[in-house]
């Protein structure tokens, strides 16, 4: 009955300490009311202005080459997740002829959780990607037959889609569904939380019941890029 993961996952980028470029006072020339300016004195301190602004204009235009972006374009992270989930349900085939009443009174109740590791990388051009299943543990709890059972996955990897507009990027999945991160403002950072509730969910082996899951993941951008 588990329900597979679908991941509906801000890197910083520092730039060299810059400073200011600053005027050479040593260009700089001083002038006094009523007397004649000679050419070269005021030439040498335009001169030294002028440097001094195209130092700062230099400067200023590696600061903004630097700014981190919130792209994802190109970038791959490390993602880490939390998964709960809870049900209950009736089953339509053990004979007794009930169907799943929302009051109580049915078959069973399940309690889940886990947690997932793996790996996003984003295509530097175009919207595809691909999705790297390194580790899925999940285990369920069952009551009335006290059973624990162990659905954890085995690595895998899954081409996906991707749209990003502004700090939002919606990643599809071929076989489930979308998901959508916001990205941190520096790019180096994406975070989920999926909370999902079915009144009328159908599982695995036929039942019918309710379902609540919940998920958080966090991915960072890999320090390699």
């Amino acid at each position: 009955m588990k329900k597979v993961i679908a991941l509906t996952a801000a890197l910083a980028l520092s730039a060299g300490s810059l400073i200011a470029g600053q005027v050479n006072n040593s260009g700089v020339s001083t002038f006094t009311a009523g007397q004649p300016a000679v050419a070269a004195d005021v030439n040498s301190t335009f001169q030294a202005l002028i440097t001094a602004i195209n130092d700062n204009a230099t400067r200023i235009a590696a600061l903004e080459a630097a700014a981190p972006s919130l792209s994802v374009a190109g970038k791959s992270f490390s993602v880490r997740s939390i998964i709960s989930e809870v049900a209950v349900g009736e089953n339509p085939n053990d004979g007794d002829g009930q169907s799943y009443n929302p009051a109580g009174g049915n078959d069973f109740v399940n309690i889940s959780n886990g947690t997932l590791q793996a790996t996003v990388s984003f295509d530097a051009n175009g919207g595809g990607g691909t999705f790297v299943l390194e580790s899925d543990k999940y285990f369920e709890a069952n009551i009335p037959n006290n059973k624990f059972q162990d659905f954890s996955d085995a690595n895998a990897t899954d081409v996906i889609t991707f749209i990003q507009v502004g700090n939002a990027v919606t990643v599809t999945f071929p076989d489930n569904g979308t998901a959508e991160f916001l990205v941190a403002a520096n790019g180096t950072m994406l975070i989920s939380a999926v909370s999902e509730l079915e009144t009328a969910a159908e599982f695995d082996d036929g039942s019918t019941g309710e379902a609540s899951y919940v998920e958080f993941l966090i991915g960072v951008q890999n320090t390699a890029q």
